[in-house]
């Protein structure tokens, strides 16, 4: 039986799209730079064991984001993150090769570490098996320091970019 009424609907504005591509490199680094919080975010309201899967692939794709938000603000091209991909590792050799130096340590040891599962999409696609990770409370704190100086670095290249288009 039915009540007549519809169901609630939620209209959401969607503030990037596929037509982001043709802003610019500082603009859409700056959304990325947004997102990956956003994805920091949402990954530590997931708790329980159920969520491993789900708050692991959000982790994953904050320090993907991160990092091609670090390559847009430092020089790098929108066409070459299409070559990068999902592959943690080619974005952090090319930050790197960019001028991105972090301040901690650990950053390059979780992009090795997460790389694997990320390409290959292990936290989207339900495997059986064991996978050893890192903590999650140390996830959110190197992606944290990540964001406060990739944040940093695609802020002031956005103001420049302004600056120049002004």
């Amino acid at each position: 039986m039915t009540t007549g009424k519809k169901p609630p609907i939620v209209r959401i504005k969607r503030i990037s799209s596929p037509d982001d591509y043709t802003k610019s490199n500082e603009l859409l680094a700056v959304g990325f730079a947004n997102d990956a919080e956003a994805y920091i975010g949402a990954a530590q309201q997931l708790t329980d064991f159920k969520s491993f899967g789900p708050r692991y692939f959000l982790f994953c794709h904050a320090l993907e984001l991160l990092l091609k938000a670090q390559i847009l603000a430092s020089g790098g091209e929108q066409e070459e993150l299409f070559d990068i991909r999902h592959d943690l590792e080619k974005a952090y050799a090319r930050a790197i090769e960019l001028g991105y130096r972090s301040a901690n340590d650990r950053v390059k040891h979780i992009v090795v570490w997460m790389a694997p599962y990320h390409k290959q999409h292990t936290f989207r696609y339900k495997e059986s098996g064991y996978l050893i990770v890192p903590k999650a409370e140390e996830l959110v704190a190197i992606l944290q320091s990540m964001h406060l100086e990739i944040e940093a670095t695609v802020r002031a290249a956005y103001i420049m970019s302004e600056k120049r288009n002004s």
